[in-house]
């Protein structure tokens, strides 16, 4: 089922000043709020048919700031340091291309951490730039594909008013994956193309 982008548009734009490499970069992305994010899964549960959406979760488990929240299926990249190259990224996402794959192909990425002021803004710079380069990017890759950083985080998301579709408790990691505790809503969500949870780090 495509995804309704009419719903999320237009987009916003920030400017991030991200430690990459060895130095700073002014890097611009584009940005979704949180409330159209909230109208466009409360679409995809009501259609129950599986959509072309993929979030990453840029959360650090240990991050004093993490809420204990994701988006259900998130996949999840925790990497961020404190000099974190695009080779170092490129190594470690090609070493799951089942998973680089399924980010590439997407129709809509949306990227979060707990305020989207560091860790996503950098996944999501460093994934843009990946996926610019055809020896980088991965073997399926959708050419129309929307990446967006979700303005203010999974906090913000939290913060929206009303039923707030697809969010989720997790209470740590077993074997490898966030253990989750809860979903938003009642009954068994339609499937997102992420999923399925996978942890990079």
């Amino acid at each position: 089922m495509p995804v309704d982008t009419k719903i999320i548009k237009p987009f916003g734009k920030v400017t991030k000043s991200l430690i990459i490499g060895k130095g700073p970069k002014n890097i611009t992305l584009e940005t979704l709020d949180p409330h159209k994010l909230r109208d466009l899964l409360a679409k995809e549960k009501v259609a129950k048919k599986g959509s072309n959406i993929v979030f990453i979760d840029c959360q650090s488990f240990a991050d004093k700031g993490n809420t204990g929240s994701q988006i259900h299926g998130a996949i999840h990249i925790d990497m961020v340091g404190a000099h974190l190259s695009q080779a170092k990224f490129n190594a470690v996402i090609k070493a799951k291309p089942d998973v680089y794959n399924k980010i590439g192909g997407a129709e809509l990425v949306v990227i979060y951490c707990s305020y989207g002021s560091l860790r996503s803004p950098t996944i999501m710079a460093l994934y843009e730039d990946a996926v610019s380069d055809v020896d980088t990017r991965p073997l399926v890759y959708n050419d129309d594909q929307y990446v967006l950083l979700l303005e203010g985080g999974i906090h913000a998301y939290e913060a929206v008013k009303g039923e707030v579709p697809y969010l989720e408790k997790y209470v740590g990691m077993h074997n490898g994956k966030a253990k989750t505790v809860s979903s938003g809503g009642s009954g068994k969500l339609p499937q997102l193309s992420g999923d399925d949870h996978c942890d990079i780090y």
